[in-house]
């Protein structure tokens, strides 16, 4: 997999907005960046590597392709990428495909680069500096992640996993129904609401207590419910 950085996934201001957000539980952390990475998997390591060749004329195509938005980094970004160190990485959750890596990858694919791409993806990287340089410990990425991506959609990683994990595709699997009443059964909102929480864990809505109160009153005990089980599909459908 080839790793390509590119431009600042924050404004300036927002930038701040986080960091901000960001010490109100780690105080010393004094500053926060964000730059898109781009995550390219080729056919072989033949390929790659003529890709990873600054000066081949398929590596300016791509550079090309991924030349968008405004750098406003700050100067330590890209050297915290290349160690590695106080460094997060929100990416698409595992087995999913984004809809800017389907967009890209058919871009690619009219740019001649189909036979060097198989899939491109993105994700971004966010780059902490902390004062008298120290590092952030494991717990407290771990702390600051829920400010930095969206559960339903993205992972948070503190490196970058295999490229097999981060491309890989699972086939459709079959529609699911999530029961919160049997047939026949009375509405028992309490008991409902405890199955629709034991499906949030199971299948990883991500779902906060309000969102899973105003589903189970609009699917079986509101005033005018739509009076039936709803379907793994229409939950992911109705949260985003």
């Amino acid at each position: 997999m080839l790793v390509l950085p590119g431009s600042s996934a924050l404004s300036s201001s927002k930038r701040q907005t986080l960091l901000q957000c960001i010490k109100t539980i780690k105080q010393d952390v004094i500053s926060v960046d964000a730059v898109y990475i781009h995550l390219v998997k080729c056919p072989n390591q033949s390929l790659q590597d003529e890709l990873a060749n600054k000066a081949s004329l398929r590596r300016e195509a791509i550079d090309l392709l991924l030349d968008y938005g405004d750098d406003i980094s700050l100067l330590p970004t890209y050297a915290a990428l290349h160690s590695g160190r106080n460094v997060l990485y929100v990416l698409p959750r595992a087995g999913s495909i984004s809809p800017w890596s389907s967009k890209a990858t058919d871009i690619a694919g009219i740019c001649n680069l189909s036979q060097h791409i198989d899939r491109l993806e993105r994700g971004i990287a966010f780059v902490f500096q902390l004062q008298n340089n120290e590092d952030l410990g494991k717990e407290d990425l771990i702390a600051l992640s829920h400010f930095l991506h969206d559960r339903m959609t993205q992972s948070v990683q503190i490196s970058l996993p295999h490229e097999d994990v981060i491309f890989q595709h699972h086939a459709p699997s079959s529609l699911r129904t999530v029961e919160l009443r049997g047939e026949g059964e009375e509405v028992d909102a309490g008991a409902a609401r405890e199955k629709l929480s034991t499906a949030n864990k199971t299948l990883g809505l991500a779902l906060a207590a309000d969102e899973i109160d105003y589903l189970v009153e609009a699917f079986v005990s509101g005033s005018s419910p739509i009076n039936r089980n709803p379907t793994d599909a229409e939950l992911f459908m109705l949260l985003k």
